[in-house]
């Protein structure tokens, strides 16, 4: 495990590229810690909830609790409605096609977010925390 961790941040380290004098941003940094606080809550508080609730129900108030949060820091009834209409041009093999932005968007949704999530939580009920997550 230690030989993975620092690696990990080895990994990190060359991407971020820390050995020049770019200055870190204190608002990215602050971001970055908030981050990985709020993900160690999450596999603290699911690996003692998971015996007791159901890894979907877990889920959905972990979504609900992160939609009010964020609907009183970014408000949504302030977006543009228009804009997931829009058409956007898609990347790699399908360079050139224009989709609806809905249709990507409701990709990353299901794909990137609530597949993984629900995935990652499921999984807290038979590996502890410190190996529930690469």
């Amino acid at each position: 495990m230690w030989l993975a961790l620092g690696l990990a941040l080895s990994g990190l380290a060359l991407v971020t590229r820390v050995w020049t004098d770019i200055g870190l941003d204190p608002l990215g940094v602050a971001a970055g810690l908030g981050a990985a606080a709020c993900l160690a809550t999450f596999y603290l508080v699911g690996t003692s909830t998971v015996d007791r609730h159901d890894p979907m129900t877990l889920s959905f108030w972990m979504f609900a609790f992160a939609g009010l949060f964020w609907a009183v820091v970014q408000p949504w009834w302030d977006f543009d409605a228009g804009i997931p209409g829009r058409q956007v041009s898609l990347l790699g093999v399908l360079v050139g096609t224009e989709v609806p932005l809905w249709l990507p968007l409701l990709s990353v949704i299901t794909l990137v977010t609530l597949a993984p999530y629900g995935i990652d939580v499921a999984a807290l009920q038979h590996l502890p925390p410190t190996t529930g997550h690469p």
